[in-house]
């Protein structure tokens, strides 16, 4: 799906399924709805191309390929990972950028979850990369459940400078850091544990 500049897409208040790249350089009006990425022919990037955040509703993904996230987006409700792989911070050819994704709004919070066997990647990988989930509100975070995996980067060598970075979110479960992973949270969060193996930070 590709919205052009000037051009304007009303989804369904129901489901609407992409098999392919999501595009948004125009208007994206959720409806409501959610949008399912079904990623079982070959990888989706959302925003390779386009320049405008998207605002979802709710965001699906399932299938045994990629969903590559390359800019900013912002879903109000929930984000459901049912499939392999979600790169957060990727282009379509596996360059890092800098991307936020922004859960809720001002007056409702938003729910993350990774289903089992399922993985949430920060793609972090070197220096000056920085990734961020952040809740739209202080008042409402973002309530992250982890039943599979999620790394905050993709390399066992620290960057220096490279990190993914928390804000204004409620972590359900325990978190451990790995080898590798630098978070710096820049908001206020809530963990039930966290654990912090040698080499993170």
């Amino acid at each position: 799906l590709t919205i052009a500049s000037g051009g304007t897409y009303y989804a369904t208040s129901g489901t609407t399924t992409l098999n392919g790249d999501f595009d948004n350089t125009g208007t994206f009006t959720s409806n409501g709805g959610t949008v399912l990425m079904n990623a079982s022919t070959g990888n989706i990037t959302i925003n390779g191309t386009g320049t405008v955040e998207p605002v979802f509703k709710n965001l699906t993904y399932q299938g045994t390929d990629d969903v590559r996230v390359a800019k900013d987006i912002t879903v109000e409700g929930t984000l459901l990972i049912d499939g392999t792989r979600f790169l957060f911070g990727s282009t379509a050819g596996g360059g890092a950028t800098d991307a936020t994704l922004t859960m809720g709004t001002t007056a409702a919070k938003g729910t993350l979850t990774v289903n089992s066997g399922k993985t949430f990647d920060f793609y972090v990988y070197a220096d000056g990369h920085e990734d961020k989930i952040q809740g739209a509100s202080t008042l409402f975070p973002v309530d992250i459940t982890v039943n599979g995996t999620m790394n905050f980067s993709v390399t066992t060598a620290e960057p220096d400078t490279g990190k993914a970075q928390l804000a204004n979110i409620n972590y359900i479960g325990a978190l451990t850091l790995d080898n590798g992973d630098k978070v710096e949270l820049t908001g206020d969060c809530e963990f039930d544990a966290v654990t912090v193996d040698s080499g993170a930070t």
